[in-house]
């Protein structure tokens, strides 16, 4: 039986292919055996695809709204369980991964221009003419 994965033909032992359980398809990506679930009547309507693209569209949100980046996160790890041995787990660590290195670098971020604001208020020279500004002519 042949089995083509990312343009590449591979010969699987009969046996192999009867072994494995009949609701799964298995892949190879980068040298590791992934399995992809079919979609049964009991499980999720969304697939983990999908899942991965709404949360994609949603971290491309926050830079408008950016609650919707700890939205993407929350769902990362409710769904982390249902992409496990998946092509999509790699993609939701990517995600989980972009969230923290982004909290990170906002909170450098926020730490500096705070430190700024003071360095620069606290270097300050009074202006000898401040007052005059208030009076009337």
């Amino acid at each position: 039986m042949h089995f083509v994965s990312a343009g590449c033909v591979h010969l699987l032992p009969q046996s192999r292919v009867l072994k494995s359980p009949p609701n799964r398809v298995e892949l190879y990506a980068y040298g590791k055996r992934m399995e992809q679930k079919n979609t049964n009547q009991n499980e999720s309507k969304i697939s983990p695809t999908k899942y991965a693209n709404i949360v994609y569209g949603l971290q491309a949100t926050s830079f408008l709204i950016p609650f919707t980046f700890l939205i993407a996160v929350i769902i990362n790890y409710v769904k982390q369980n249902d992409v496990r041995n998946t092509f999509v787990e790699s993609h939701f660590r990517w995600q989980i991964r972009t969230f923290g290195g982004s909290l990170v670098w906002c909170l450098f971020g926020y730490a500096t221009l705070i430190i700024g604001i003071f360095f620069w208020v606290g270097n300050q020279k009074p202006s000898s003419d401040f007052m005059n500004h208030f009076k009337y002519p």
